[in-house]
């Protein structure tokens, strides 16, 4: 029956005989993922219900009821009540006035919205633009003026109520009257009464008329 290797008297190793030493294995830190920045999260766009091909063509007045989308040529005046996309093959000749646009094509023409004008990398517009809210990527390219209106402050200023111009109190004034005085007696008056009885009062007026029974 074999054994293994006996320890020497004492717990010492042999001369010459190198000592183990078992270390941990390093631990490693765990790797961060390094994932480029995302840009913030978009509204999200309502769906579309009218879309408008890179084939049409509409000369005039616009209007748009409902979210929209275009895609061929407009020119003229464009009107929507709702959210409008303008996509990149769209060619826009007119001036818009909506309430929320995302504009990703061309524009020629002052952009007003009631809510919000988003420019995106691709838009090209030639014009003012007018909103509560305005976004311009980087990229978009733009000739014009922006200007971002309050309509809730205006509204709100516009709805205050304004204090009454002050006037001077005037007190009421009755109308002068002259009380003329009572009419002779017709008749003598009897023995042993007063020499004359009390008639009814005649009021004149500034009116000029008569009124009795005072």
């Amino acid at each position: 029956m074999s054994k293994g290797p006996m320890m020497p008297f004492g717990g010492k190793t042999r001369a010459g005989e190198a000592e183990r030493v078992i270390e941990p294995a390093p631990t490693q830190a765990p790797r961060q993922s390094q994932s480029p920045p995302q840009r913030a999260l978009e509204p999200p766009t309502p769906p579309i219900k009218t879309v408008l091909g890179p084939g049409c063509i509409v000369e005039g007045k616009l209007v748009c009821a409902g979210p929209t989308q275009l895609d061929g040529k407009v020119s003229g005046e464009l009107v929507a009540d709702d959210f409008l996309l303008i996509d990149r093959n769209a060619s826009i000749q007119a001036d818009l006035n909506v309430q929320e646009v995302i504009v990703r094509g061309a524009v020629k023409g002052n952009i007003r919205a009631s809510r919000r004008v988003t420019l995106e990398e691709t838009a090209q517009v030639e014009g003012d633009v007018a909103a509560p809210a305005v976004e311009m990527r980087i990229g978009a390219q733009m000739s014009g003026k922006i200007d971002v209106i309050h309509h809730a402050r205006e509204n709100a200023s516009s709805a205050t109520p304004r204090e009454p111009a002050y006037q001077p109190h005037v007190p009421h004034q009755t109308p002068a009257f002259h009380q003329q005085p009572f009419p002779p007696p017709s008749q003598a008056a009897p023995a042993g009464a007063s020499s004359r009885e009390p008639s009814p009062a005649f009021v004149a007026f500034d009116d000029g008329a008569e009124r009795s029974g005072f």
